[in-house]
């Protein structure tokens, strides 16, 4: 039986809660995590899908989780900007069963909690398309979430291969047969701005990456009665 421990960690604050609608009611899921100005993508396994971030409107509070949860006891916003502080952070303290997930962990929490008194996030919103990317800036780290579905609804047979991912150069979108029908494939980046938009019209399409920066992308699959959307690394 997995036994859970926690660790507090206390900041002050400086501010008074002043509500942005815009965080909330959102089940944020982490994009990318910057630190030193390495690029750091979240794990997507069995036991970990995506790292969420939720904040709360009531209870003043934002929750994380990895295969850990971490927490703030409270939040305070800036009334003049796009500022908040986190006043305490707990974090449960099992163990993940996957090393990748555990080695992110070592990454990920840290970033809420290491600031210099006090913790000062600034933040901002960005919208196109309807995908929304929200940036949580700590000194000079920086977690990028969006409220995209990673894995919405699906072709009725997981009929679909994407491949290599991570790409370099090129990526391969394959059908099944019976899913030989024309379909639109949209490759947004990590801002949320569309890439490249293509026409799938053949079972086997190979889509050219050359010209695009390395980074997180999001490439989606539309035919009439479904859509897929799937996380792809360009190296």
């Amino acid at each position: 039986m997995k036994q859970f421990y926690f660790i507090l960690i206390i900041t002050v604050s400086h501010f008074s809660f002043a509500q942005d609608t815009a965080l909330f009611d959102v089940k944020w899921k982490l994009q990318n995590l910057i630190i030193d100005g390495k690029d750091n993508f979240p794990p997507a396994n069995s036991e970990v899908t995506n790292v969420l971030l939720e904040f709360n409107k009531e209870e003043k509070t934002l929750m994380t989780k990895v295969c850990n949860e971490g927490w703030s006891e409270n939040i305070s916003f800036s009334t003049d900007k796009n500022e908040f502080t986190i006043n305490g952070f707990f974090q449960t303290l099992i163990i993940c069963n996957n090393e990748t997930n555990a080695n992110f962990e070592i990454l990920y929490f840290p970033f809420f909690t290491k600031n210099t008194a006090p913790d000062i996030f600034s933040y901002t919103i960005s919208e196109l398309n309807a995908v929304k990317t929200l940036t949580i800036t700590s000194n000079t780290e920086k977690a990028i979430y969006t409220n995209q579905k990673l894995a919405t609804k699906a072709f009725k047979k997981s009929l679909l291969n994407i491949y290599p991912n991570p790409a370099k150069g090129f990526i391969n979108i394959s059908f099944k047969n019976e899913f030989s029908n024309i379909a639109k494939m949209k490759l947004y980046d990590s801002l949320g701005k569309l890439s490249i938009i293509e026409i799938l019209d053949t079972q086997n399409k190979t889509i050219n990456t050359q010209n695009l920066k390395k980074g997180f992308y999001f490439l989606q699959i539309e035919t009439q009665d479904s859509f897929e959307t799937h996380k792809i690394i360009i190296q």
